[in-house]
Order: structure tokens, then C-alpha cells, then sequence
């Protein structure tokens, strides 16, 4: 260590300047100079957690603040089942456009075998309120995220734990945070869409993008712009709504551990959930420890028409169809084994799709761009 001395050295203690004196002193004995050092560790250290734990504590409530559930608590609790510890979990993922759930996207969580299954429940799928059949997106609108979330898990048979809400509002400025995102959109959008400005012209070509928000706003929205091609336009849409939120899965998880909180951050402004926010770190980074995470994503089934007693676009009621889905999600496995169709009749778009995500930051494997995906059912 450098020699102290009187003109050289000040260290700020308790906020006053204190003088060090350099003075001739006997030697000490190894084991008290020991003890010293130790115990000087330990107290910068105890120091140094208290005041960081202060800021960690007004950090996280800031963050829990911005994310937590703003509804009737009592009531959404009602329609959440907790899951047993370290089981597999299902969270309900709503996106909201105009009042309605256009996006309901069902996520199993297993963290101890790294993997995600994303589960798109069309929004024509028929719905009974008071003897009146309606789209299940209405669900939402005329009763609120807990008759939303009871619905699906009757529609799915399986219990949900958790529930997050999407603002389609905020997704153009949380995407444009990120820095945008990179979609590989299966046709070109060229046209006059509706955007956060009103209608505009607005091409989209087709191919891998790095879209900005105001883009990736367009592409989530885009479902009368595509041509029936073997699936329907809602499945397309859903497939890009999968594709954007893949994106950004990707882009927390390829961090390093200690900036996944600022991430999280960064979604928290369009995001409304009953999960606290230490949970939702503790997930990412358990995720993020890992070598590799299997995400499998499939859309229910889509196919449908037009009913006559109510004059909507319908999906076929298909009990069946959706118990083979969720057997083969429940268990852990790629539900597109049990998919009739897994991707467009060109091959643009695909429907069930497998990714393998490298945590290490490297990319991912996607079977989907390579059209590997099994299609041994119906979808």
C-alpha cells in the first residue's frame, strides 16, 4: 500500500472530512490486524446494502407500482388459481384495442425444463353471455378480465395463475425503447392502415425487418390486408402478434443479468399484471441462467364462417380439436404435432412453430423459417 500522509489523505466519513495522521505505532500481531480488516469489510459491506437496499426498495416499488393491476383485485383473484411451487404455470396474456380483447395469448411457464409454450386463442371463438352468442373478445369488453380469464380457462380446460394486459396504445413507444424489433413479415403491407396519426400510406415489405414501433403497431393490427392462403386472417395476425412479442423475449433474456430489471422497466409502461414485479425478474433470470430455452407457439383453431343467427364470423366450436392442443401443452410438447395445418399453403406464414433460443446471446434456432414443423392433427 502507498505510504498515508497528512496533506495527501482525507476520506469523507459521516459526511465530515477526517485527517489521517501518519504516526510511528508498535507492530501489530497478524491475528488482530486480521480481525481489523475483516471487520472493516464486513461494515463497508453492511454499509453499502443498506443504503443500495433503500434505493433497490424505492426502485422496486416504482416498478411495482407501474405494473401492478389497477381492476377489481378481489374479483381477478377469484378467477386466478395459484399453481403448486415449482409446477408449470399458465399466465393469460390479453392485448386491448378499443375496448376489446383482439389478442389473447395463453403462456405455460416451466422454469425448471426452460421452456414456454404460447398458445393464440382466436378472438371470433363463439361465446354464450346471457343466451346470447358473441365473439370471445367481447367477453372483455362487457365483463371485464375476469369473465375474460374463466372463459379461456373453459374454452382451454386448464387454470390460469396469472394475468397481464397489453395496452395497444403503448406498444409503438415501448418497441421504439427497445430500439425496435426484428420480424420476418410473411407479405408486404401497402396501403392506407390506421396509425397512432390516422389513416396513412404505409409499405411494409415483406421479408426479415427491423420494424420501429409505429411499424410494429401496424403489423399487430394488420388483418384485412391478407388474402385467405390455407389460414385464415386472424391466424396470420396472431402469428405476427407471437412473432413481436418472440422478438422481444429474445432482446431481455440476451442481456446481462443485472440489466434485465432496467428491461422489465421498459415494458412496464404498457403492461397491467397481478405478478409482482420481483417475480417477474426472478423468471426472466432464471431463464436468462440457463444455456437454451425451447419456446413452442400454435394458434387454436381458426377455421370458421359466417352464422347465420347472429350475422357474425364465427370459429367452429371445436372441443376436440382444443383438447388435443392443450394435452400436448400441458405435457410440455410441441402442440403443432397435433395441427392440421401448420403453415400457409405458400409457406409464408407459419402457425406452429418451435424456436430455440441460445440465452448465451447468439440468436436462435427457428424450425419455423426452415418449414420443419410436424403436422400430424388438426388445427
Amino acid at each position: 500500500m502507498r505510504d498515508l500522509s497528512e496533506k495527501q489523505n482525507q476520506n469523507a466519513v459521516q459526511g465530515k472530512h477526517v485527517r489521517i495522521v501518519q504516526e510511528e505505532v508498535p507492530p501489530r500481531s497478524p491475528r488482530k490486524k486480521r480481525k481489523k480488516v475483516i471487520l472493516a469489510v464486513v461494515c463497508t459491506l453492511l454499509a453499502v446494502v443498506l443504503v443500495a437496499g433503500g434505493a433497490f426498495a424505492f426502485y422496486l416499488n416504482n416498478l411495482s407500482n407501474a405494473l401492478s393491476y389497477k381492476g377489481d383485485s378481489e374479483k381477478l383473484s377469484d378467477a386466478l388459481v395459484a399453481a403448486e411451487k415449482n409446477d408449470p404455470f399458465y399466465i393469460l396474456v390479453i392485448g386491448t384495442d378499443n375496448e376489446r380483447s383482439d389478442v389473447m395469448v395463453l403462456v405455460r411457464f416451466d422454469l425448471d425444463e426452460s421452456k414456454l409454450t404460447m398458445v393464440s386463442v382466436p378472438r371470433d371463438t363463439p361465446y354464450h353471455i346471457d343466451g346470447n352468442t358473441v365473439k370471445l373478445n367481447q367477453v372483455f369488453a362487457e365483463q371485464g378480465e375476469a369473465a375474460c380469464i374463466q372463459a379461456v380457462s373453459q374454452l382451454t380446460g386448464v387454470s390460469i395463475s396469472h394475468y397481464v394486459e397489453v395496452g395497444f396504445d403503448q406498444l409503438k413507444n415501448v418497441v421504439d425503447e427497445l430500439g425496435g424489433v426484428d420480424v420476418d413479415v410473411p407479405y408486404a403491407i401497402d396501403g392506407a392502415v390506421w396509425t397512432s396519426s390516422g389513416y396513412q400510406q404505409i409499405r411494409i415489405e415483406a421479408g426479415e425487418n427491423h420494424l420501429s414501433g409505429e411499424e410494429a403497431l401496424i403489423l399487430a393490427r394488420s388483418r384485412m390486408e391478407y388474402s385467405y392462403n390455407g389460414i385464415t386472417q386472424d391466424a396470420i395476425r396472431q402469428a405476427n402478434i407471437r412473432a413481436i412479442m418472440m422478438d422481444m423475449l429474445k432482446q431481455v433474456l440476451s442481456k446481462p443479468v443485472l440489466e434485465i430489471p432496467g428491461q422489465i422497466q421498459i415494458l412496464a409502461s404498457m403492461v397491467e399484471t397481478d405478478i409482482p414485479f420481483s417475480d417477474l425478474v426472478y423468471w426472466a433470470t432464471t431463464l436468462a441462467g440457463g444455456k437454451q430455452l425451447v419456446v413452442y407457439s400454435c394458434t387454436g383453431p381458426t377455421e370458421g364462417d359466417l352464422d347465420e343467427d347472429t350475422g357474425l364470423w364465427l370459429t367452429k366450436e371445436a372441443p376436440e380439436q382444443w383438447a388435443r392442443i392443450m394435452a400436448e401443452v400441458n405435457a410440455g410438447r410441441d402442440p403443432s404435432r397435433v395441427m392440421e395445418r401448420t403453415a400457409s399453403t405458400d409457406g409464408a406464414v407459419h402457425v406452429g412453430t418451435t424456436e430455440v433460443i441460445d440465452v448465451g446471446g447468439e440468436g436462435a434456432e427457428d424450425s419455423a423459417g426452415s418449414g420443419e414443423s410436424e403436422t400430424d392433427g388438426e388445427e
